[in-house]
């Protein structure tokens, strides 16, 4: 007994032996599934299924996918936390929020999955569920929402199509 109190207390004194992930999602409780899908399409600005064309930072570095994207020098007074990637759809369907017109639209997301980032990739498509304008008034989505690859979205744009 004596022994694993010190291994812990050893643990607990090291940062590297206790790992903290920043991104912790809360997910209610929903009497049916369908009751799920419905209240995030209905909190969402914007439900749409798209392709991603393009990734890229606010300065224009451009990125094969989220996962690590970020400019090689940030702003030192900019808080690493709020780091954003900006994520270029071609939009195939709007569900809502999206104008029938326009072929595409930029949702801003974290650059790292553990701070709650979606690590889209290019050239997939996806069904995505997007809110909480940032500064810029940019719809952004991460990965506690309903968003998901199209393929691993059939029941909710089943239960969206009715």
């Amino acid at each position: 007994m004596r022994d694993l109190a010190i291994g812990l207390a050893a643990a607990t004194a090291s940062h590297a032996a206790v790992p903290c992930p920043l991104c912790t999602c809360v997910v209610p409780e929903y009497e049916t599934p369908e009751e799920a899908v419905m209240e995030a399409f209905y909190a969402a600005d914007a439900v749409f299924l798209g392709e991603v064309v393009e990734i890229g930072t606010d300065s224009g570095i451009g990125c094969p996918q989220v996962a690590g994207c970020a400019d090689p020098d940030p702003d030192p007074a900019a808080d690493p936390f709020v780091a954003r990637v900006i994520v270029g759809f071609r939009v195939e369907t709007s569900l809502k929020g999206g104008d029938d017109a326009a072929p595409g639209i930029d949702i801003a997301t974290h650059h790292q999955g553990s701070a709650c980032g979606y690590m889209f990739q290019i050239g997939r498509s996806y069904l995505v569920y997007a809110s909480d304008r940032d500064e810029d008034g940019r719809l952004s989505t991460n990965s506690c929402t309903r968003t998901r690859p199209v393929e691993n979205a059939a029941f909710d744009i089943e239960i969206l199509s009715r």
